[in-house]
């Protein structure tokens, strides 16, 4: 019978040794640089686009700004500091402008007359 504690000698006996981990570490790091790597190449490549697989949650268009009022909901002129209502907003003030010029002429050609 050995002089060795039975529960010392089933550890010791189950333990990695230090080769081993050294040898799985290895592995393991150029395992994950391979993979790394391919999925590097999967994002860039020409076949699928990155993360495929999941669901887009942005809508199509970008219509998810900040609302002004529930009644501009969904329209342009309700996203506030976003470059649809500036748009709006413009063409709406060139509208406008393009009325007040049309009444200033209509007022001057009937006081001319």
């Amino acid at each position: 019978m050995s002089s060795e504690n039975p529960i010392t000698a089933m550890i010791s006996s189950l333990s990695e040794t230090y080769a081993y981990r050294e040898e799985s570490m290895k592995r393991r790091v150029a395992e994950t640089s391979v993979m790394a790597q391919k999925m590097v190449d999967e994002r860039h490549g020409s076949i699928k686009s990155d993360r495929w697989w999941q669901k887009t949650k942005t809508p199509n268009n970008f219509n998810n700004l900040y609302i002004a009022g529930s009644m501009f909901k969904g329209k342009d002129e309700g996203c506030i500091n976003s470059f649809k209502a500036a748009r709006y907003y413009s063409a709406e003030a060139g509208r406008r402008r393009e009325e007040l010029l049309k009444e200033i002429a209509a007022e001057e050609e009937s006081a001319s007359n």
